[in-house]
């Protein structure tokens, strides 16, 4: 099994960083919904957010090195696709990688306008900016909306991986999950 990515297949440190991004997104959308169920000012409450904002940390720095592998790689070819498939991975991927990065940025933005310190598993980082409540509300809400937008880019990505694995039964699934030898 390869370590880097192949003209016909991705690597292994593509696989795992794939599968360690995918495991957090689903781990902040769950928390991110979830830590409001809790009273105003409770410890659990709290800790729920501040996991969030850990996983928030780390999915930013998965995903740079994401992108940071990526780039230094060979991709596998997608010339077996029609040409507005093709487009469409370029574009959804681009959107996601965008999003990846946006997303907690924008986190860590509105934790610190709000005064706080952004968590990072026991550590306390920040705040980064001078505290400005109105500013924070105005992040938080686009906080919100930009997980819609990540939610609404992710589900073409695994529409589409679903379609070629279960109706075109080809190997672009495949290649990405369990990797194939060049």
């Amino acid at each position: 099994m390869a370590v880097r990515d192949g003209n016909r297949s991705f690597g292994l440190v593509t696989r795992v960083l794939h599968s360690v991004i995918f495991i957090l997104i689903v781990v902040q959308f769950a928390l991110g919904w979830t830590f409001e169920l809790f009273p105003q000012g409770s410890t659990t409450r709290g800790a729920w957010i501040a996991l969030h904002e850990s996983g928030g940390l780390l999915l930013l720095l998965a995903g740079l090195a994401f992108v940071a592998w990526r780039r230094g790689n060979v991709r596998p070819s997608l010339s077996a696709l029609p040409r507005w498939q093709r487009a469409a991975a370029r574009t959804v991927h681009g959107l996601l990688y965008l999003l990846l990065m946006a997303q907690p940025l924008l986190g860590i933005a509105l934790i610190t306008c709000g005064g706080h310190a952004v968590h990072f598993y026991g550590l306390r980082l920040g705040p980064y900016f001078v505290q400005r409540k109105e500013l924070a509300a105005h992040l938080a809400s686009a906080h919100e909306w930009l997980a819609v937008g990540l939610a609404a880019a992710i589900a073409p990505h695994t529409l589409a991986a679903l379609f070629h694995h279960l109706v075109r039964r080809d190997d672009v699934m495949r290649r990405m999950w369990l990797g194939t030898e060049d």
